[in-house]
């Protein structure tokens, strides 16, 4: 009768051996996954998405004379470096179809607030005015 016990409480101990080492492996394995995400986004805050520029049009205001229009937009910048700003495109509202691009031989460099006048020539409002900056970020307007 004891021969029958032993062979019963083996088989319990080799399944719970068994469970216990799975479980022990999978943690294992979560915290060394769970490490790496955790390195991988540190390193890209502190590199490529550590300081960047971020940009909105506070406001704008349309000043016509005979078949020109220009468009003064106040920019404030609520990034965490200089935003640098290589063109600018007039966009067609109601289409989605760029109008006119602006390149800057001089790009536009603000830390935080700045005014920019953009002639437009005789194109008539309703329009978009999107601004594009030098580490990629856009942002704009619609003019009305």
């Amino acid at each position: 009768m004891m021969s029958f016990l032993r062979h019963g409480s083996s088989e319990i101990t080799g399944a719970v051996l068994i469970l216990v080492i799975s479980v022990v492996l999978s943690v294992s394995l979560l915290a060394l996954f769970i490490n790496y995400i955790n390195g991988s986004l540190q390193s890209l805050y502190s590199g490529p998405l550590g300081y960047h520029c971020e940009f909105t049009v506070i406001g704008y205001a349309v000043n016509a004379t005979a078949n020109t229009y220009k468009v003064a937009l106040a920019l404030y910048n609520y990034g965490t470096a200089t935003c640098i700003i290589n063109n600018v495109a007039v966009i067609n509202a109601t289409t989605g179809n760029v109008i006119m691009v602006i390149p800057y031989s001089n790009p536009i460099k603000f830390n935080r607030f700045t005014i920019v006048t953009v002639i437009v020539n005789s194109i008539k409002p309703p329009f978009i005015i999107r601004f594009y900056s030098n580490d990629g970020y856009a942002g704009g307007t619609l003019v009305e």
